[in-house]
């Protein structure tokens, strides 16, 4: 395979990895970059692992490589890419054995566990987020920079 090495997978900044509460926000970044690479059908499992290798000449040369995007890749093609989105993955990931997130299987497993793991947890803390943020008030006698700062962190 002649490329099979691609670019590294994108690093998303601190803020932006998934900590447990951002699963909306930290998916669509993740869906996105898979997009962008071809490989987003390895995050739903729906280009499935080849049962068996297909026959390979002695010389590799002469094989053609499948596009990234391809639903039918070789079994080692679809090794390296179903390992270029575990990568992915992890690396944008907080804390990944405190999220409970075991990454020995697949991307798909990892996907699932993270989406298992902390879709509900973001919407409860969004809807926690929303309710506080409603409950401030500004009042006369309070400092209008102060209270600016204060919405923009419930905001965020």
């Amino acid at each position: 395979m002649a490329n099979t090495l691609g670019s590294m997978p994108l690093l998303l900044n601190d803020s932006s990895k998934l900590d447990g509460t951002n699963w909306s926000r930290w998916s669509n970044n993740i869906r996105t970059i898979a997009q962008m690479r071809g490989v987003r059908r390895y995050l739903d499992g729906s280009i499935p692992m080849p049962s068996t290798p297909t026959i390979q000449p002695k010389d590799r040369s002469t094989i053609p490589e499948t596009p990234w995007n391809s639903t039918t890749p070789s079994l080692d093609e679809w090794k390296t890419r179903d390992a270029w989105t575990k990568i992915l993955l992890t690396i944008n990931i907080k804390d990944v054995d405190g999220l409970g997130i075991d990454t020995t299987g697949t991307a798909a497993s990892i996907w699932k566990m993270a989406k298992d793991n902390c879709e509900i947890t973001s919407e409860i803390t969004k809807i926690n987020a929303q309710e506080e943020l409603q409950t401030i008030k500004y009042t006369d006698d309070d400092d209008f920079p102060t209270h600016l700062s204060i919405m923009r962190s419930k905001l965020s």
